[in-house]
């Protein structure tokens, strides 16, 4: 099954409009699983969508850093799309 990450940090208006993108993965990739990584106070919007997998709470205080070190993290192979 192919996964893809979204990388979106900043106002829930790029998010609103970036979210488009997952109807175009799931066109060409059906069984995708879609992961995205937001700042951790845009997660609770996210986590309405049903067509995404898994949201990563970005913490700008933790950096990047401590989201490659998150317990969930276990490196797997993924399609990156940052927009």
């Amino acid at each position: 099954m192919p996964k893809f990450l979204i990388i979106r940090f900043s106002s829930i208006g790029d998010i609103i409009q970036c979210m488009g993108i997952i109807d175009g993965i799931r066109e060409h990739f059906p069984d995708a699983e879609i992961h995205w990584i937001a700042r951790k106070d845009m997660s609770s919007f996210l986590a309405m969508d049903k067509r995404i997998g898994k949201i990563w709470a970005f913490d700008k205080a933790l950096g990047l850093k401590g989201l490659l070190k998150s317990p969930g993290n276990s490196g797997r192979s993924i399609t990156i799309i940052y927009l």
